[in-house]
């Protein structure tokens, strides 16, 4: 099975329309706060993970929609429903925001490609395991962008069901699935067709 995007309840709204609209504006407020005396990295910081996270729900990688992710724990419930009884789960940044946010910052890795790195749906009872054995924000590698969740036998598999071994999923492996993975193609293709024309104006 494939993803499923949340619908937005905004006539005529594409998600790569919302998306560029977030970045966009999300760019002016860091370049503001760049020109701050005070607070200035905290600031840019806290601008730059909300532009991911805003991104990220729009995508269905987050809030009350969760069945956007490329990748989930085996045998979760798929699609995700949201019911009274079962199982917290939530989706977990493979590579932590934190660390997103530095590749911004510190390496100018363009923020249209970090909204779409990995994002992974997971139980609430395995989130607690990871943050349990000090794996919550630490232990990730950028090249394996799973491996996290091999430190605790975590079991992951893509969208499409085939699982997939944490310890040796590469970042290049993670971004064929995304140019394979329909949904994702066409947001992309529009974010940089929508991208050039702002330029050229």
């Amino acid at each position: 099975m494939s993803i499923k995007l949340p619908t937005s309840r905004i006539p005529n709204a594409q998600p790569s329309d919302l998306i560029l609209q977030y970045i966009t504006i999300g760019k002016k407020i860091i370049e503001l706060w760049s020109q701050a005396k005070f607070n200035k990295d905290r600031k840019v910081n806290d601008t730059v993970a909300t532009i991911i996270r805003d991104c990220n729900g729009i995508l269905g990688c987050g809030g009350n929609f969760k069945n956007g992710c490329l990748y989930r724990e085996k045998d979760l419930p798929n699609p995700w429903i949201p019911k009274k009884g079962q199982p917290a789960v939530i989706c977990d940044h493979a590579i932590p925001v934190s660390e997103l946010v530095r590749m911004y910052t510190k390496e100018n890795t363009d923020i249209e490609d970090l909204i779409f790195y990995p994002v992974v749906r997971i139980s609430q009872k395995s989130n607690d395991l990871l943050t349990e054995k000090g794996f919550a924000k630490q232990g990730f590698d950028r090249n394996l962008p799973m491996f996290r969740y091999s430190e605790i036998d975590l079991k992951i598999e893509t969208h499409f069901g085939e699982e997939i071994d944490p310890k040796t999923w590469t970042i290049e492996q993670h971004l064929d699935l995304v140019k394979n993975t329909p949904e994702l193609k066409k947001i992309i293709d529009s974010l940089r067709e929508q991208s050039k024309t702002i330029k050229s104006s």
